[in-house]
């Protein structure tokens, strides 16, 4: 096959990029920085998302995937929808959980269909989440009218090796360092995550199951999911610790301006689950387990600052 990635010189983009690769697919990333550890069998172009003059010369090629990850906005969306619309056969849009932050009535756990069903909150300000949502309709008028063969994927906070964001490794440093960790509220709210390795294999599960997948949204992430107060206690115990932990009230925390954000994987006051049901029942779906993935990750790292 022919695969056009826009937006893999990173993370899991870039995870994907590598593993069609490795299967003998040829492989074409579009991003406006470059990875000097990509093969050189891998073809890189530079460029803009949102920019006509840069995506043009990539529509003029026939693609049998494109992975769009850098998708941010409507207008980015019928960019797309616009150039590719006759040169590809199936399009593949990383949209993301926080869609349903915009959405009147969204409540934990979220399923696909509340997009569908829920009205936005114009109160609501989540310009990611919202300009997300916006490009999601882009592409559902686009299938509507003429049929653009794209599959809207939705994932949780990735977690894993040669995270740009080093999400999860301020717990996992105060953890072996015996610091303080404060726990708003007890941090028993649930969330659930998914493992970089993971996103890959959803992305190849949908395209697997093509033509069944097109014209959908589906949810990918771990099959269990974890309270904060739960993620600290498995990382010490994978890590050999005790983990030093304070509950304190998320009012208090608030007023006194802690930043909620400083640590990541990012707490919210409240659960933040995305229902899976649907990526289980129709793909077969099962992510690797939390334990071996959180401690293939922690090697990876503290390996690092060795």
């Amino acid at each position: 096959m022919k695969v056009l990635i826009l937006g893999g010189t990173k993370f899991f983009g870039k995870s994907f990029a590598l593993d069609m690769h490795k299967r003998g697919h040829e492989v074409c990333v579009f991003s406006h920085t470059h990875s000097n550890d990509l093969p050189k069998e891998i073809k890189q172009v530079s460029g803009e998302r949102g920019s006509f003059k840069d995506l043009s010369p990539l529509a003029q090629e026939n693609w049998d995937i494109v992975l769009d990850n850098i998708c941010f906005t409507a207008e980015q969306a019928q960019l797309a929808v616009d150039l590719f619309k006759n040169n590809i056969k199936h399009w593949l849009f990383v949209s993301t959980g926080d869609v349903h932050l915009v959405l009147k009535g969204a409540k934990s756990p979220y399923t696909e269909k509340m997009s569908k069903t829920l009205e936005v909150d114009n109160k609501k300000t989540e310009p990611y989440g919202g300009g997300k949502l916006e490009a999601e309709e882009v592409l559902k008028k686009a299938y509507k009218d003429f049929r653009f063969p794209y599959t809207t994927i939705r994932f949780p906070i990735v977690i894993g090796e040669n995270d740009p964001k080093n999400r999860c490794l301020p717990y996992w440093q105060k953890i072996v360092n015996g610091e303080e960790i404060p726990l708003p509220d007890g941090g028993n709210f649930n969330r659930r995550y998914i493992y970089i390795k993971d996103c890959v294999r959803a992305l190849n599960s949908v395209i697997k199951n093509f033509p069944q997948t097109k014209n959908e949204t589906f949810h990918f992430g771990d099959n269990k999911t974890l309270t904060l107060k739960e993620f600290i206690e498995l990382s010490a115990k994978l890590l050999n610790k005790k983990a030093n932990t304070k509950n304190i009230s998320y009012n208090l925390l608030k007023e006194k301006g802690y930043d909620f954000t400083k640590n990541s994987p990012y707490y919210k006051h409240g659960d933040y689950v995305l229902d899976i049901n649907k990526a289980e029942k129709l793909l077969d779906w099962v992510s690797t387990p939390l334990e071996v993935w959180l401690k293939d990750t922690m090697n990876f790292y503290f390996k690092q600052e060795q």
